[in-house]
């Protein structure tokens, strides 16, 4: 192994094995769209820091081109209310044919 790739081995590890160079973890909730109310009780603890929900596609695009993004909206402003993060996640196909919700075909 020459030098050059020893050294560069060595600065990365010592980078990346102590906790002081990274950011404090954070905890999130993981829910879908409209469950918000139901984990109040869990989002409201001081030790979560937010919440991520999923979102489907067909949802945000009833019809092509054109997007209506008024549930993210809406859980926006619930989540901005108790001064917490949303991590939002857009899922538009599903692997298991009992989850599936079937495109709209334009």
């Amino acid at each position: 192994m020459n030098i050059l790739r020893f050294s560069f081995m060595l600065v990365t590890l010592t980078f990346t094995s102590f906790p002081v160079f990274s950011a404090p973890l954070k905890n999130y909730l993981y829910t879908s769209s409209g469950n918000l109310e139901k984990i109040k009780p869990l989002l409201i603890r001081p030790d979560i820091d937010g919440v991520q929900i999923v979102y489907n596609w067909n949802i945000l695009e009833k019809q092509k081109n054109q997007y209506d993004f008024s549930e993210i909206e809406k859980d926006l402003e619930y989540v901005n209310k108790l001064h917490k993060n949303l991590f939002i996640q857009l899922q538009d196909r599903f692997f298991h044919l009992m989850l599936k919700t079937y495109p709209i075909i334009y």
